[in-house]
């Protein structure tokens, strides 16, 4: 367990998706379309985590898995929350799982700005591998795609 809060990961159900939505739109200026985590669901390569705390959602990841790929999709923490080691926490399982469905290594897409997320990811061994040129919009900017090897 996190010093700082408890917490449990579980997979996310249809119950978590009126809080995640709300997460999300709380968090992203460009948010994911509400209906996108319910198709998410029905996906037979995504695999949706959430992190709880006191039975409410705090945090949750979108992960796609294709052959030996990890794609980190979407991934989030209420900010409430943030600091405090739980998107580490999330990581680390979300690395462990995907290791042992067999993948060899993992990418995601981060906005250029986001500097708080590209730190966590730079401590999980991700490096910048290229730049997607006004990938996000709400405000326009760059992403940078991120990869780590396992």
């Amino acid at each position: 367990m996190n010093r700082e809060v408890d917490y449990n990961i579980r997979g996310m159900t249809i119950d978590d998706l009126p809080r995640i939505i709300e997460l999300e739109h709380e968090l992203f200026s460009n948010p994911w379309p509400d209906y996108s985590f319910a198709v998410e669901l029905n996906s037979s390569y995504s695999f949706n985590w959430v992190i709880e705390s006191a039975e409410q959602v705090i945090g949750y990841a979108v992960i796609y898995i294709i052959e030996d790929e990890c794609q980190i999709a979407n991934f989030a923490i209420d900010s409430k929350y943030q600091k405090k080691g739980l998107g580490t926490e999330l990581l680390k399982f979300i690395f462990t799982d995907a290791k042992q469905r067999g993948c060899a290594y993992c990418w995601l897409e981060v906005r250029q700005s986001n500097q708080p997320a590209i730190n966590l990811y730079k401590r999980f061994g991700f490096t910048v591998e290229n730049i997607r040129r006004n990938y996000y919009s709400r405000p326009n900017e760059d992403a940078l795609i991120m990869t780590r090897a396992f």
